[in-house]
């Protein structure tokens, strides 16, 4: 039989990406996301997504942006997995981070994720490695660990940690 986490035989699980990270401030920019979303849902009915992309900088206006829309949009939706993109690709924010100065926003973050109850795979820095994504390599791997080991504090069992490396 199928492996924990595969699909039945026969079937796909599909996933729908991205809403933006503009969502988060209520931006225009990211008036369509949710109507593109319900596009797919539409084109792919009656299999709706098994998973919905997002991101999300651990900074403050990012963390309460995301946090006022993302329960609603749960409470809405039927059953997702939420794939998070958390990026802090500036120098200044990326040792905020490796440091532990946005341990508060992270926190938050996952409190709340926590408290929507939907499974999360968390991809820390994803696409660090890419030549457009200006991480520092001396600090991430620290930068990692700390958000790894704080997601697991708050919400053990629901996020789930991903190291995105993009393929050379």
């Amino acid at each position: 039989g199928p492996s924990l986490l595969e699909p039945p035989s026969g079937r796909v699980y599909h996933g729908w990406g991205q809403v933006s990270g503009y969502w988060n401030w209520d931006d225009p920019v990211a008036a369509n996301d949710l109507a593109d979303l319900d596009s797919y849902v539409a084109a792919v009915a009656p299999n709706a997504p098994a998973m919905i992309s997002f991101y999300v900088a651990p900074v403050e206006d990012q963390v309460t942006g995301f946090l006022a829309r993302y329960p609603a949009l749960v409470r809405e939706r039927p059953f997702f997995i939420a794939q998070i993109g958390l990026y802090f690709m500036d120098e200044p924010l990326h040792r905020k981070v490796a440091s532990g100065e946005a341990d508060a926003q992270l926190r938050r973050l996952f409190e709340g994720l926590k408290a929507a109850g939907r499974p999360v795979l968390l991809r820390i820095g994803y696409e660090f490695n890419q030549h457009d994504n200006p991480y520092n390599p001396a600090l991430y791997p620290e930068a990692f660990r700390r958000v790894a080991r704080l997601a697991r504090e708050i919400a053990p069992g629901l996020i789930a940690t991903v190291w995105h490396a993009e393929p050379e």
